[in-house]
């Protein structure tokens, strides 16, 4: 839509605001609106839009359970807060509810019938919460990293132990992508961070496939070279944590380079005479330094100041 600038004064230059997103929003007279620079954009919003509780019916009698839990989630990250869940399956009821307990933070059922239910989001959805889940992302992944090389080493049977870890993982990039799509964290260029959160729960899933993988050999050799390759990939992980909240470009560069140079001699360790669950294992390290190779992009363009100098 177009709006024409009308002149008020000597300099005072006004636009008016569409009458129907005032009203959804309840404008009024005297009210305070956020209003935000974006390049050659403006971006005007109103407090009451985050207030705004979002609605959905879904009707679940046609999925089975692994396609009804995959619409459930994309309906938590997507930012609704009310989901009424319908369907003939009580099973299908039991088993969502335990999964919603566990994996969708601020989700809870708060009404339960003969053939639906109802969820509702009841977290606190603010930008400190934000900031505080998403460094906690960081922290669980880490020891997630450190635990699984640790208990590798000692008792690889009890690596299952750990998938606790990857659920909590799951929960809390869940909730930090659920508060990027509602639009509650302002920041420049959000759909990097969001690659972010995203690049971090799939280094989450690849972990977990060690830990299921290697769990069910009976016995396991791993040499010393794959061990110490795993110890360099979870070191690279922690210099990108740091790296993500004091960017330096120096820094970035030097870990690039040793993610390269890391790559290239794990590639060359293929064509030794590996055992099976050493060549598994090196394979999920190599997925997740490129992943945090893939990270660079998101971050780099996180801190466009430091190109622009803006």
């Amino acid at each position: 839509m177009r709006r024409k600038v009308v002149l008020h004064g000597p300099s005072t230059l006004t636009v008016s605001l569409p009458s129907k997103w005032a009203r959804k929003f309840d404008v009024k007279r005297g009210d305070e609106l956020d209003v935000e620079e974006e390049e050659n954009n403006l971006k005007i919003h109103s407090p009451n839009s985050i207030k705004r509780v979002k609605q959905i019916q879904f009707d679940a009698s046609q999925l089975d359970e692994t396609l009804a839990w995959n619409v459930l989630t994309l309906l938590h990250k997507s930012g609704y807060d009310e989901i009424k869940l319908t369907s003939e399956d009580t099973d299908l009821f039991r088993n969502l509810q335990e999964k919603i307990n566990s994996t969708l933070l601020g989700y809870e059922v708060i009404e339960q019938q003969t053939n639906s239910f109802l969820i509702k989001n009841i977290a606190n959805e603010e930008i400190s919460e934000f900031e505080n889940i998403l460094r906690r992302t960081f922290l669980v992944l880490l020891n997630f990293a450190k635990s699984s090389h640790e208990f590798l080493i000692l008792d690889h049977k009890s690596l299952t132990k750990l998938l606790t870890l990857e659920s909590t993982i799951d929960k809390l990039t869940n909730f930090c992508e659920r508060v990027l799509n509602k639009g509650n964290y302002r920041v420049d260029y959000l759909s990097y961070l969001y690659l972010v959160v995203w690049h971090l729960e799939s280094i989450g899933d690849h972990y977990r496939d060690i830990c299921k993988i290697l769990s069910k050999y009976p016995k396991i050799h791993v040499r010393k070279e794959v061990l110490a390759y795993y110890e360099r990939v979870t070191g690279i992980l922690e210099r990108y944590y740091h790296l993500f909240y004091k960017f330096d470009f120096s820094a970035a560069q030097k870990l690039r380079m040793e993610q390269s140079q890391l790559k290239e001699e794990m590639v060359k360790l293929f064509a030794e005479n590996l055992r099976q669950e050493e060549i598994l294992l090196c394979h999920q390290l190599l997925n997740v330094n490129q992943r945090v190779h893939d990270l660079f992009g998101a971050t780099l363009g996180l801190n466009l100041g430091h190109v622009t100098g803006k």
